[in-house]
């Protein structure tokens, strides 16, 4: 697989810069030692860690795509969610760490070791108290760098990425019975 984006070096995001006092004092009491992400490929690797300093740092070499969905259109070009103009300060798109922060934690949003603030059970859909806490996350990260849209694009990715969460469901052959719980 092809991914857009490729870290050249690890990220440092201090999530106190977006979150609300409730919500840092939240994840710092649960944080008390460093969480490492590490994912499920054939080479396991740490991708991603959150310290109990409020920290989360995403490991050189992690892929993603921006803003989704997005297709690779013959390799001519990109068809899908713009990732928006060159942010001066970064030298990278507009969206390039929001959508980043957002992806990792989407990445790892079942794995029970991530902080009730960011996780998800795998039927979690609309509003769900881990899916508000990223897609919030996504919101301010947009607002601090100014992008115009951010409320467009947080709308879309509130209400429309639980969407994707059926299909991965339904192409993995997962069915729900009356109970809601997953089969």
């Amino acid at each position: 697989m092809r991914w857009l984006f490729t870290l050249k070096e690890a990220y440092r995001c201090q999530l106190s810069d977006y979150l609300d006092t409730r919500s840092l004092s939240q994840l710092k009491g649960e944080v008390r030692e460093d969480i490492d992400f590490i994912d499920g490929g054939p080479w396991p690797q740490v991708r991603a860690r959150i310290t109990p300093q409020g920290e989360l740092i995403i490991l050189k070499g992690y892929s993603w795509d921006g803003n989704s969905p997005k297709v690779n259109v013959l390799d001519l070009f990109w068809l899908g969610t713009p990732d928006g103009i060159r942010n001066v300060k970064t030298d990278k798109p507009v969206t390039y760490y929001a959508s980043l922060v957002h992806d990792v934690l989407g990445q790892f949003k079942n794995d029970p070791k991530m902080p009730s603030l960011f996780r998800s059970n795998p039927v979690d859909f609309w509003f769900a108290p881990g899916k508000l806490g990223r897609d919030t996350l996504y919101l301010k990260m947009l607002q601090a760098d100014d992008f115009a849209l951010s409320w467009i694009y947080f709308l879309a990715v509130s209400l429309l990425g639980p969407l994707s969460n059926v299909y991965v469901m339904l192409a993995k052959g997962v069915r729900f019975r009356r109970s809601g719980k997953v089969a």
